[in-house]
């Protein structure tokens, strides 16, 4: 008997795919695909702050000025260059792109320093369990009753798109003159220095209310009461078991996780990410920090 989870994807060079979603020959194309210098690329792993990136993107290319983005779809902001890729090239330039390929799956041009690309992240115990509750909701994709099992099929990379540990690897260790990382914890705590960040980065100059007007239309509450960002409107999930959007918090992993998994996935975090010295916020700094990794 196959693995059920594992059933509902299909492997390309290495990496696993949904089928009701993506096919070999979109994935074959992504190679050549065109990259213009002021295409910017949002790249994410799944459940890290993809649909986030999405819309306050949007609104710092419309100023602010929600009633440009507000009936847009965000498959239509930002499309998926994966799945998506005719709708991405008629996209009007600048192009916003949305991608959860790893960076070795990336355009060629992209590869080589083309474009500009912000590489949003997530702690990675926050983003296994929006995984667990994101397979649960998937109509076609297994449903997840024992977070045990997923646990281990999070760190064994069997699940769509493959390895966090490896996807977060090769967007630090691959150079591309032209990346922000942004993490979900500074967006979460500070949205004003990562909008400042971002606009530099992107040589947008906003006024004080622009920059309001995006960090309200871009609020958690905002985005989950509109169908057009909360993927209400899309039939690929079933609602009755849950919603897309859930808690956009920080530390939710700790209702989750037992002390004997959290351990066993510091260890694997230990090992798989040493030398890279990322430094993720594993808490609210409100709260007392209870995660054991120690990042250096």
């Amino acid at each position: 008997m196959g693995d059920p989870q594992t059933d509902c994807l299909f492997y390309f060079r290495g990496i696993p795919f949904m089928h009701q979603i993506y096919n070999m020959e979109g994935l074959e194309r992504v190679e050549d695909f065109e990259v213009m210098d002021d295409d910017v690329f949002i790249t994410t792993y799944p459940k890290s702050g993809t649909t986030w990136m999405q819309v306050f993107l949007s609104l710092v290319y419309a100023e602010g000025d929600e009633s440009q983005v507000k009936d847009i779809h965000n498959f239509d902001r930002a499309p998926w260059l994966e799945a998506m890729m005719d709708d991405v090239v008629k996209t009007k330039r600048p192009r916003l792109i949305s991608s959860h390929l790893p960076f070795n799956l990336q355009p060629r041009m992209l590869r080589e320093g083309k474009g500009k690309v912000i590489h949003v992240l997530r702690n990675p115990k926050d983003t296994l369990v929006s995984f667990y509750h994101f397979h649960n909701i998937t109509k076609f994709l297994e449903s997840q009753s024992d977070f045990q099992t997923f646990v281990e099929q999070f760190i064994d990379a069997k699940v769509f798109i493959g390895s966090w540990f490896d996807h977060v690897r090769g967007w630090f260790e691959n150079t591309h003159p032209n990346v922000l990382h942004v993490t979900y914890e500074d967006m979460t705590i500070d949205l004003d220095a990562v909008t400042k960040k971002v606009c530099e980065f992107l040589g947008k100059t906003l006024t004080k209310q622009q920059l309001e007007s995006v960090k309200h239309h871009s609020s958690f509450n905002i985005m989950r009461d509109n169908p057009k960002t909360n993927f209400s409107q899309v039939e690929m999930f079933d609602f009755e078991k849950g919603t897309f959007m859930r808690k956009g918090k920080v530390g939710d992993w700790k209702d989750y996780f037992t002390v004997a998994q959290s351990e066993r996935f510091d260890d694997v975090y230990r090992e798989r990410m040493v030398g890279l010295g990322l430094d993720f916020i594993w808490d609210l700094p409100a709260r007392k920090p209870t995660c054991s990794v120690e990042l250096v």
